[in-house]
């Protein structure tokens, strides 16, 4: 199961100077002890009485209330001559300063939320990391708050480091000596800035216009900058070319892998990652097996980097705008999740970084998974999961957002006769609105059904407004793909698993291994079967040829295990198997079906542009 809590934050304008109005922000990690920091905010003249020093109860990535003031301890807010001035505490992530026009600097110890008594406290990619001399995540939010009224004031940045660690951030950071400097337009883009220090140097890659920075950190080193390298550039090449490049001229990976043994992390869905304007933050379990290791972050990178797909990111009046105190609630959540979700694996299937066999296992697992939580109306749902309690939907549309935007896409493709695509009708949406429009959020969809057809009105209403079930088989058939909610097959198998595609090695690997008749093992690569080299083209026809329940013969699967080739040969087991929500793709099909199958897979567009050449 991947259900990776992943989102997208807001972009904000980086600054390359900050006058005398700036707020200055210090950071020691040579004086970091027991997992705390010592965070010395210096302030510009105030011409208040009183201000309200605040810790943010919300970001764009949350979905919940952060409760980063259990972090903090000993503030101190001080005059020019060191003297403390009165500091009242209001609620848990609020101080009220007296004496404001004498206020010099606001000290104060952060821990970090990696190693506090309550680990969860933070999703671990939002969250914070201070290992002294080897480890350091630095997520503005839960280190450094801000002035109420001055959110929009210039911050500047002294961070000193140790020696043998360096510093990675779309921020810009500017070494002198042990110190690194920067500065950011407002208190938002300081928000939108993460940064890691670590003792390995940064590698990177260049993809259209953009430059990709890896920085990788391994708590025992057990996964290599070479490991991910090649993944993260098949992924970045592949949404470049889906979305026509992306407007970041640097973009950094912060990557990290953790040990499982002591991270605190109880289920799959506390891994994951976190978007950005320039940059994206990954949390993973360093205890991963090969093929999971690269299956893992292919399907989060691909997600995350489609935040930054244009044609997403609608502005409206209730994403245009960012309250750092509660939560903005909008009917459309579910699109900014379930679209880029959909997005991300269709061209992963495209680029071939996906078969046409495991893009389908992966519907199939967000039909099985979202049907735990029907009644589901995406739209009620998006407006009210950031309610206490409410949390769970979130991960829904992940699942069922994801699926709709899959049906909605056919049936646009079928009602335009293959001239459009929902790709396409989000790009018509960006390209005919002026720049800086802010549609009103509950037009988004009206929007959608404007530029495509009066019918999808009628989509919306049953399958994302109103909780109705939808008939797969109406839009899947038009793939010549057919959808069955049950089947009880009688097979004969050799091993039950997943195999797992590799583009960059042209290899199968085998995982999640439930039924074995012949010594397979989990993280195998899949050679041969009887002498026949296996490759992407006859992989799904040979499975099919041996588990035909008439087949009786034993037979010798080759596979590379630690770089050996060895046999395994065996008589098949006789299964029956009783399987829900299959998609089984049609052999023989008319030339109208032939003609929509290669229009999706290939991604042509209403223009009569080839996305796969």
């Amino acid at each position: 199961m991947r259900a990776f809590v992943v989102t997208c934050l807001m972009m904000w304008t980086l600054s390359s100077s900050a006058g005398s109005d700036a707020f200055l922000i210090r950071l020691n990690l040579n004086e970091s002890d027991s997992f705390s920091l010592k965070v010395e905010i210096v302030s510009p003249h105030l011409d208040l009485d009183k201000v309200r020093f605040v810790l943010p109860s919300n970001v764009p990535g949350c979905i919940s209330e952060l409760k980063t003031g259990k972090l903090l301890s000993g503030i101190k807010a001080l005059d020019s001559a060191g003297r403390e001035l009165t500091v009242t505490r209001l609620s848990l992530n609020e101080f009220e300063i007296n004496q404001a026009r004498s206020l010099s600097r606001i000290e104060y110890i952060i821990h970090d939320s990696w190693h506090y008594q309550e680990p969860s406290i933070l999703m671990r990619q939002l969250g914070t990391s201070f290992v002294r001399s080897k480890h350091f995540l630095i997520n503005f939010h839960a280190v450094a708050g801000y002035l109420e009224g001055y959110e929009s004031s210039p911050y500047r940045l002294e961070i000193i480091r140790p020696d043998s660690m360096y510093g990675h951030s779309a921020i810009g950071l500017g070494p002198a000596g042990r110190t690194d400097t920067a500065a950011v337009a407002s208190y938002l883009a300081l928000l939108d800035n993460p940064v890691m220090y670590n003792r390995e140097k940064e590698t990177g890659f260049i993809v259209g216009k953009t430059h990709y920075h890896i920085c990788l950190w391994s708590e025992h080193d057990m996964v290599k900058v070479r490991d991910i390298a090649r993944v993260l550039q098949s992924v970045s090449e592949g949404a470049d070319a889906f979305c026509g490049g992306f407007n970041v001229k640097d973009y950094y990976f912060l990557v990290h892998y953790a040990d499982p043994s002591r991270n605190g992390v109880r289920k799959e869905d506390e891994y994951g990652a976190v978007e950005h304007s320039a940059s994206s933050v990954y949390y993973f379990s360093e205890g991963s097996d090969g093929s999971k290791l690269v299956r893992d972050l292919q399907l989060t990178a691909s997600h995350e980097l489609f935040h930054l797909f244009e044609p997403i990111n609608m502005k409206t009046d209730m994403t245009s705008k960012l309250n750092l105190r509660a939560k903005m609630q909008t009917g459309n959540l579910w699109i900014y999740e379930g679209f880029t979700e959909y997005f991300s694996l269709l061209m992963q299937y495209r680029k071939e970084l996906l078969t046409e066999q495991e893009f389908i296992t992966e519907i199939r697992n967000k039909i099985s998974l979202a049907s735990f939580y029907e009644p589901y109306s995406l739209t009620d749902e998006s407006e009210r999961c950031y309610l206490d309690g409410n949390e769970r939907g979130y991960q829904n549309f992940y699942y069922k957002g994801a699926v709709m935007a899959m049906m909605l896409d056919l049936r646009i493709m079928k009602l335009s006769k293959g001239e459009q695509t929902l790709e396409s009708v989000m790009m018509d949406i960006k390209n005919n609105t002026r720049a800086n429009y802010v549609l009103k959020d509950e037009n988004v969809i009206t929007e959608m059904v404007k530029y495509s057809y009066p019918e999808v009105q009628d989509f919306f209403d049953k399958y994302v407004k109103d909780t109705l079930r939808v008939d797969y088989n109406e839009y899947l058939s038009t793939l010549g793909w057919k959808y069955e909610a049950q089947r009880v097959d009688t097979e004969r198998l050799f091993v039950n698993a997943q195999y797992r595609y590799t583009k960059a090695s042209k290899e199968y690997y085998v995982t999640n291994v439930t039924l074995d008749q012949i010594g397979m093992r989990e993280g195998d690569i899949l050679v041969a079967i009887n002498g026949k080299p296996v490759t992407k083209e006859n992989f799904q026809s040979m499975l099919e040829k041996y588990s035909d329940k008439n087949s009786t013969k034993d037979v010798t699967f080759t596979v590379k295990r630690g770089g050996v080739e060895m046999d395994l040969t065996g008589p098949p087991l006789t299964v029956t198997r009783n399987q829900k929500n299959i998609i089984a793709v049609e052999k023989k099909v008319d030339s109208e079906k032939k003609a929509y199958r290669k229009r999706y897979s290939s991604g042509a567009l209403h223009k009569n542009k080839m996305y796969k050449q």
